[in-house]
């Protein structure tokens, strides 16, 4: 009974010293996270008040379109992403091959119990190094090869588009920068209007100068932080100058179309996505078939016990086998070849339904272009007709109205043909070819 009551106060004593150190563990994971945290948030917070207090007092630094699609390449977050994901397929791909290389492992073993730790010495501890030759099935193998393959062309195809968005992204921030210029411009010639306004008019002109002016500069500081979020930058003060380039499709939009080269890129992005579909079905085929598993067992590379290092073909062992495993109610595995052509079809009807998509919208947007065009000759004619009315004399107050109110509609008519063009230029290949 003595000996019964020891043995269980030994073991329940063991108890108690792991649970001891599990808690110690857990409080010390529960310190160091928090004082982790505790560090990023002063941190947060120190760069904060530095953002406030210097993000207004900062000069401004001017970029030209060359200079600024350059550091849009080099800095946007998007365009990082998509460079970081080629390379990362590509070292997948590479990485692959390096899976053949034998692994090599050390072990050391102790051969002393805890109360004869004192007396270790390198007669005590065994080290053997040995290494495993992988040699995978062929057909697995082949079929990730390929799809790794695919799969780098994916990561290269997305990059490429990933930078004509970001350029076309970046057009539009210089037209904002033109915008901001317009506004400023236009709250100008209002202060100079209150020199020859009369008395009367003062107050309502003040009161749109004001309103003009506070437009301006929230546009301008949302302008800023776009910029400064675009080339990933903050803190910065940037002033795009000069002008974008010239993107009309004026003379050629009857000329844009599917089958003489016009969305090129989407074609090659569409044709991965249908590939992708063939290698699910290639992988129900490879399931289908037995598992090939070849394998070879090597003798360690070195062991202190050995007296050399001499290997002869004895101390290698080779072994194969064939495995498949079998559902009673489906012996061909018909069902999983089924799902996968299925899921192929599928997914071939769907690109097939979103190219017949792709091709409408182009139509589409061309009509809607081409008309838009029509109407900003229109009010174009419309505003010569009243420009000469003024050349001959003064205007009425009507006129007046009516020559501002063209001017706004032909503005507004000309933001609706850039949006469109943008949506030309992305995938127009021959420009960005």
């Amino acid at each position: 009974m003595p000996i019964l009551l020891y043995k269980g106060c030994a073991r329940f004593s063991r108890w108690l010293l792991h649970l001891g150190f599990l808690s110690l563990f857990c409080s010390c994971v529960d310190k160091k996270l928090t004082t982790q945290l505790n560090l990023h948030a002063v941190t947060q917070k120190n760069d904060q008040i530095s953002l406030r207090n210097s993000v207004f007092s900062n000069s401004k630094q001017t970029l030209n379109w060359n200079n600024a699609k350059k550091a849009a390449i080099e800095s946007n977050p998007n365009i990082s992403n998509a460079r970081a994901e080629v390379k990362r397929a590509h070292k997948r791909k590479k990485e692959q091959w390096f899976e053949l290389i034998p692994n090599f492992h050390v072990f050391a073993n102790l051969n002393k119990s805890i109360s004869e730790i004192s007396d270790l010495s390198k007669d005590d501890i065994d080290l053997t190094i040995a290494s495993n030759i992988k040699i995978p099935n062929p057909f697995r193998y082949y079929a990730q090869a390929y799809a790794l393959a695919l799969n780098e062309i994916s990561a290269q195809l997305n990059y490429t588009l990933q930078q004509r968005r970001t350029i076309s992204q970046l057009y539009t921030l210089f037209l904002n920068e033109h915008n901001l210029g317009q506004l400023e411009l236009e709250c100008d010639e209002l202060e100079e209007s209150l020199q020859s306004s009369q008395m009367d008019d003062l107050p309502e002109i003040l009161v749109k100068i004001n309103d003009l002016r506070l437009r301006h500069k929230i546009a301008k500081e949302q302008h800023r932080t776009s910029l400064n979020l675009f080339f990933n930058t903050p803190n910065k003060n940037w002033r795009l100058v000069g002008s974008p380039p010239n993107i009309s499709y004026k003379n050629k939009v009857d000329q844009l179309a599917f089958d003489k080269g016009f969305g090129h890129l989407g074609t090659q992005l569409q044709s991965v996505q249908i590939e992708s579909s063939v290698i699910q079905t290639w992988n129900a085929r490879f399931q289908r078939a037995p598992s090939l598993n070849i394998g070879v067992s090597a003798p360690p590379v070195y062991n202190e016990t050995r007296d050399d290092f001499q290997f002869s073909s004895e101390d290698f062992g080779l072994f194969t086998g064939l495995g498949k495993s079998i559902k009673p109610y489906d012996i061909l595995d018909s069902e999983l070849m089924e799902n996968a052509e299925l899921r192929a079809k599928k997914n071939r009807e769907l690109l097939l339904a979103l190219m017949e998509k792709e091709i409408s919208q182009l139509e589409i947007n061309k009509t809607t272009y081409k008309n838009l065009m029509r109407k900003e000759t229109i009010v174009r004619h419309e505003l010569k007709y009243v420009q000469s009315r003024r050349s001959n004399g003064s205007l009425t107050e009507n006129e007046l109205t009516t020559l501002v109110g063209l001017q706004t509609k032909i503005k507004a008519l000309k933001r609706a043909q850039l949006q469109i063009e943008l949506q030309f230029w992305i995938w127009d290949d021959e420009y960005w070819n």
